[in-house]
């Protein structure tokens, strides 16, 4: 590692700038404590992550983002959403619940593979729909 250029610039106006700069490697760090926001970057010459916080909220852009803990919890009071432009995978190892007052899974294909028994139960009325409706299995009880 080659001598790091590191800056601190105090400005009335825009605030505050830390910057440590490894010009060598092309690696730079700032934290900008400004007006209205905290903005943390670290960049490299192949990516860049940037932490934003205002009194509003957080957002961290980066290449990937790994939280390890023993324990998550995560809770809104109003909308959550969880989204993937390519694939997003629910794991538990022991067991993964979903609950709510309305549940709805829906694609183009949807499958439900259990290794051992699979059961599906309504204290209401149940309804299975479909263009053609298959039941294949050795044995078939209705009723």
């Amino acid at each position: 590692m080659g001598t790091l250029k590191c800056t601190i610039v105090l400005d009335k106006n825009a605030g505050l700038t830390i910057t440590v700069e490894d010009t060598n490697a092309g690696a730079k760090q700032t934290i900008e404590l400004l007006k209205s926001s905290i903005v943390t970057t670290v960049a490299s010459k192949t990516a860049t992550s940037v932490v934003t916080q205002t009194d509003e909220g957080v957002t961290v852009k980066c290449k990937k983002f790994t939280v390890q803990a023993d324990e998550i919890s995560c809770h809104s009071t109003m909308k959550s959403t969880y989204a993937a432009d390519t694939q997003l995978q629910l794991t538990g190892t022991n067991a993964v619940a979903m609950e709510g007052l309305s549940t709805k899974i829906s694609g183009t294909t949807v499958q439900i593979v259990a290794q051992g028994a699979l059961s599906a139960e309504a204290t209401g009325p149940a309804t299975l729909k479909g263009a053609v409706a298959n039941v294949t299995a050795p044995v078939v009880m209705l009723g």
